[in-house]
């Protein structure tokens, strides 16, 4: 077939709800552009403000329902970046709490992406790309941490030393 599984999966779902016409997808489209448009506005009003978020959701909107870029109806596109926002915000919430399943939820919205177009590989390999460089960050500042309480272990000791050779020359 020409079309991936997860627009297949999409349209067979539209047809069940409104049966051979492009009502029932457009519906699910609204809906699942609704749905991850208030995500990424909780997710961005907890991060930056209201304001923010309010800026954002415009211009998110704007571009997910312009007629030039939106191609005049029902696209894999609209699923596929509902998918993404939603995945990335369920990161985002993932690096802020660190509770397990917000990973586990990112997961498994993040990979419906690639089942509408393989450009939905682009948010995983962000999450990717983001948690190697986050664990190279992390085991830096670990390092310089380590060493740098060795070093001042180090010179604690010699200053106690230096203490103790003074008191015991005093004492003597």
């Amino acid at each position: 077939p020409s079309a991936q599984a997860g627009t297949l999966l999409m349209n067979m779902l539209g047809v069940k709800l409104s049966g051979f016409t492009e009502t029932g997808s457009k519906v699910l489209q609204g809906l699942f552009q609704i749905g991850a448009l208030a995500f990424m506005f909780i997710t961005i009003r907890r991060l930056y403000g209201t304001a923010a978020a309010v800026l954002s959701i415009t211009v998110a909107s704007i571009f997910l329902s312009a007629p030039l870029i939106a191609k005049f109806g029902n696209v894999k596109e609209q699923f596929m970046i509902a998918f993404m926002i939603a995945g990335i915000c369920c990161f985002v919430y993932y690096r802020l709490s660190g509770k397990w399943w917000w990973a586990v939820l990112s997961g498994a919205l993040l990979i419906w992406g690639p089942m509408f177009k393989q450009t939905g590989m682009s948010a995983i390999g962000a999450v990717g790309i983001f948690s190697i460089a986050q664990a190279i960050e992390t085991h830096k500042r670990v390092h310089t941490l380590i060493l740098g309480s060795d070093g001042l272990s180090r010179t604690v000791n010699r200053c106690d030393a230096a203490t103790a050779k003074l008191l015991f020359e005093k004492a003597v």
